[in-house]
């Protein structure tokens, strides 16, 4: 790592310049996913790159997707400032020009310098036409595979279909699936061995608007947060609703190590990811609608299990950062202070609901312990980070909204905090 401080969390947001445009229609989830997982984007040449007692400066054309605390990936630099290659986290951003701290000695970089966002370390192992199966690069990574499904087939525009396999095989053929097939008997997601869902408008019907999305990654584990209401011409407009998907390796909590802590978090029925694709994900404890799948059982035995994320601390299953909350309003009336905690995944069982011991840690996201904090802390809202994460930058980012109008109703909807500095893990 050539960076002076930690790369490995990467941000991307449908508010960058140049960054990907995800709508209803087929294959526009998965071309995102490809720039921000595996191939980066928004590539450019600079102009200059120079080096003054620390800080590097990087001149370039017209607009760039980078923002301070995105990471980008620098190439082309030669002669004495070569260590100005590879990843570099933005500290600052001005019109045509990006910072990043450095190591390098002061002076004018050599060479045609080319940079783009840093893609988070990914790779597709398996393609189709608006179908891809991607997979972790990092050799410590469990190196389960994900199968997305975006060509809105069955009626489904708004929405993909999302499946894991412990391996693959080919595109439609793997071992170890999760969730299985018999997930979804009984729902109105016929078991037809495409697995869950994710949402990306609110609606089954085509569209072509823009819809407001988020991603956070490290090159173990991702989340996709859309905000699929916003792109409806309707009073669901107004609706911040929002949510946290995602697939990859948790946090063990077991020193040995948990090889079967991988997870996926989506939509149970077509209907969870249209109307209750809040609930049941990374950054929500209920489960009542969508679904959390984990590979196997903490024995590694078994086959496929449902857990649930919970906030340290909080066995409740409110929003975060709403109205029902346990220490109060944000900002604290004692000492301003805003309070949060991490999430961890427990067991999900029918016949014992009772068994709240954590079996690993999500990682990144945090729950926060307050209500009231919208619009005080809206989306895309820095919060310098403190305890455990000091120094750290929390990144704020909208959770659901039982109301169709947060402008009256601020207090309905839910925020949660996304480390993006890092590490994670």
């Amino acid at each position: 790592m050539t960076s002076v401080v930690d790369t490995s969390v990467k941000l991307f947001l449908d508010t960058m310049a140049n960054a990907p445009v995800l709508t209803k229609q087929p294959g526009s989830l998965v071309a995102l996913l490809d720039a921000c997982l595996v191939l980066g984007f928004d590539a450019k040449t600079a102009t200059s790159l120079t080096v003054a007692d620390g800080v590097a400066t990087l001149q370039h054309p017209g607009t760039h997707a980078a923002v301070p605390d995105s990471v980008i990936l620098v190439s082309g630099v030669t002669g004495a400032l070569t260590a100005l290659n590879g990843e570099q986290k933005i500290v600052s951003k001005a019109t045509g020009s990006l910072t990043f701290a450095t190591a390098a000695p002061n002076g004018t970089a050599a060479g045609t310098v080319v940079f783009k966002m840093a893609p988070a370390g990914w790779e597709i192992v398996y393609t189709a036409p608006d179908v891809r199966v991607y997979r972790s690069l990092d050799p410590t990574s469990s190196k389960m595979l994900l199968k997305v499904d975006d060509t809105g087939s069955n009626n489904q525009p708004g929405h993909c279909r999302i499946r894991a396999y412990e391996t693959m095989s080919d595109i439609n053929t793997g071992t170890g699936m999760f969730p299985l097939d018999s997930e979804f008997a009984g729902t109105d997601n016929p078991m037809d061995g495409r697995g869950g869902y994710w949402a990306k408008g609110y609606a089954p019907t085509a569209g072509t608007l823009p819809i407001p999305w988020s991603v956070f990654a490290d090159s173990r584990l991702f989340y996709y947060a859309p905000t699929p209401y916003a792109a409806e011409s309707t009073s669901y407009s107004n609706r911040v609703q929002g949510n946290l998907y995602g697939f990859g390796d948790m946090k063990s909590r077991r020193l040995s190590g948990d090889p079967y802590a991988v997870a996926l978090a989506g939509g149970r029925m077509m209907s969870d990811a249209q109307s209750y694709h809040e609930q049941g994900v990374f950054n929500h404890s209920q489960s009542d609608y969508s679904r959390i799948w984990i590979a196997r059982d903490y024995t590694g035995l078994g086959q496929s299990q449902v857990v649930r994320s919970m906030a340290y601390g909080y066995s409740g299953t409110g929003f975060s950062g709403a109205t029902l909350d346990p220490f109060g309003s944000f900002p604290s009336k004692y000492d301003g202070s805003l309070l949060y905690c991490g999430r961890y995944l427990r067991k999900q069982s029918i016949l014992d609901n009772t068994d709240y011991a954590p079996r690993c840690d999500v990682p990144g996201v945090y729950h926060i312990l307050q209500g009231t904090v919208y619009p005080q802390l809206g989306r895309g809202t820095r919060v310098p980070g403190s305890g455990p994460v000091l120094g750290r930058t929390l990144y704020a980012q909208m959770g659901a909204s039982s109301t169709t109008d947060p402008t009256s109703s601020p207090t309905s909807v839910s925020v949660f905090l996304m480390d993006v500095t890092g590490p994670w893990r």
